[in-house]
């Protein structure tokens, strides 16, 4: 008769987990607006804009200090 104890266990374990599904399907996440998705997309293009900002900025200074060093070698010839 242990068979049936387990067979119970089993059935017992199932509904659980069936009733686990269940309710995390039925759970809505964070109503997100138009306004919400609005903002992000203009969070993420002003940091774009940040971004090549820093690239240009990082480029020209990369350019400076190559003719600095280029300078700096010309004066040891």
């Amino acid at each position: 008769m242990a068979w049936l104890n387990l067979n119970n266990s089993i059935n017992t374990l199932k509904g659980q987990i069936t009733n686990f599904a269940s309710n995390v399907l039925a759970d809505e996440g964070p109503d997100i607006t138009n306004k919400d998705v609005e903002e992000l997309r203009n969070i993420c293009i002003q940091q774009e804009i940040e971004i090549n900002n820093l690239k240009r900025i990082n480029q020209e200074l990369s350019d400076q200090q190559i003719r600095v060093n280029l300078n700096a070698a010309l004066q040891y010839l």
